[in-house]
């Protein structure tokens, strides 16, 4: 009989509850970020609403316990640190523009001008623009646009690129053609499998007239889906809506929104700037009156204010690393291709999720949270 002994080498990583945090904030989109913080500002009194935060972060700080990658050292041609004169320009600009009750034309002929396009693009983009009725669809076909035109340089497929820019500016999707064009754009950006994708568009030409009055009962009896697939398609229903203005009506009012960029992307003198848009998103602050109250003596009350504390802590935090994840993913974004943001599709290289992790030592899965569902305002319109 032989005496063995067995040896079990076990790998395991225990999430501690603020990398739980941390990791659920990052792949919320904008509107669950608002909603998550509300729901975490309800339950906690050492919260407090900050009323004067910031509306945008200009640049990234460097966190001094390095739980914060560093940032990027970029080329000569990205300004890490813009003078004041530039930032309060290019702030008061944007604040202008977003707090502007500018009808969906005027709004969209700003976007224009401030694009990547050339001279015969921007030409193209106002008679486009012109066209555009107040829910935001394209009003006339393409080919009555090649005629009204009639320059040999402005055939079909010019004017169908120029338009395509067009639907994702802000409002995204202005210049579709119907409601059921619209539906189809949107699912589109919507991050989720091909199969749904294409069930969900077989499903909006079947039931068109009828969307509104579908339910968990009827996806599962008449199309044979499982309760959990019919809360799915039902879910992705909710966030969707029939007309473009929808959302332009809603994101000038800036106490609300529906479809708004997490990132903005502005080019100034040849420098590019980012910001992070909190316009629409709650800030919180710790509630120091309610510090006064942490007394020993009450040991019941002392363990419960202290526990909220360091939830509120861990919580502005994870705020914090989202954001400047955020940014530095965006960076890492414009960095790899610089060229399409500066001449446009020619210039745009392949780039699967490893091209940004390896430049900024993330993991894969990292970048994938931070990078679904947000947009980015750029010159060359609202980017998935």
């Amino acid at each position: 009989m032989k005496n063995t002994i067995n040896l079990k080498l076990n790998q395991k990583i225990t999430m501690t509850p603020q990398l739980q945090l941390a990791i659920k904030l990052m792949q919320l989109s904008k509107v669950e970020l608002i909603n998550e913080i509300q729901s975490i500002y309800e339950s906690n009194p050492l919260l407090e609403l900050n009323e004067n935060q910031a509306s945008q972060d200009i640049s990234l700080t460097k966190d001094s316990s390095h739980e914060v990658i560093e940032e990027l050292n970029f080329n000569e041609n990205f300004q890490q640190s813009p003078n004041t004169k530039n930032i309060e320009q290019i702030d008061s600009d944007y604040k202008y523009q977003q707090k502007q009750q500018l009808n969906i034309n005027e709004y969209l002929l700003w976007q224009a001008n401030l694009s990547s396009f050339s001279e015969d693009e921007l030409i193209a983009a106002q008679i486009i623009i012109d066209n555009i009725d107040d829910d935001a669809f394209l009003k006339i076909e393409v080919q009555e646009i090649v005629r009204i035109i009639n320059h040999k340089k402005f055939n079909e497929q010019f004017i169908l690129n120029v338009l395509e820019k067009i639907k994702h500016f802000e409002p995204l999707g202005s210049g579709t053609s119907s409601p059921i064009e619209f539906l189809f754009f949107q699912i589109d950006l919507i991050s989720c499998t091909n199969k749904t994708k294409d069930f969900l568009k077989e499903l909006i030409l079947r039931e068109f007239r009828e969307l509104n009055k579908i339910d968990i009962n009827f996806l599962m009896s008449d199309y044979n889906l499982t309760l959990k697939e019919s809360r799915e398609i039902l879910s992705i229903f909710e966030t969707l809506s029939y007309k473009p203005n929808t959302s332009f009506l809603v994101s000038t009012d800036t106490t609300n929104s529906y479809i708004t960029a997490d990132v903005t992307l502005k080019k100034s003198n040849n420098d590019w700037y980012f910001f992070i848009n909190k316009e629409t998103i709650p800030s919180l602050k710790i509630n120091e009156n309610y510090l006064s109250f942490m007394h020993k003596e009450n040991t019941e009350q002392y363990e419960y204010l202290k526990d909220n504390l360091q939830k509120a802590k861990w919580f502005i935090k994870s705020l914090d690393m989202r954001n400047n994840t955020l940014l530095q993913v965006a960076k890492s974004i414009f960095e790899f291709q610089a060229g399409f943001f500066e001449h446009g599709e020619e210039a745009m290289r392949p780039m699967i999720l490893n091209d940004i992790a390896q430049r900024l030592n993330m993991h894969e899965s990292t970048i994938s949270r931070i990078t679904t569902n947000k947009f980015i305002q750029t010159p060359r319109g609202i980017l998935n």
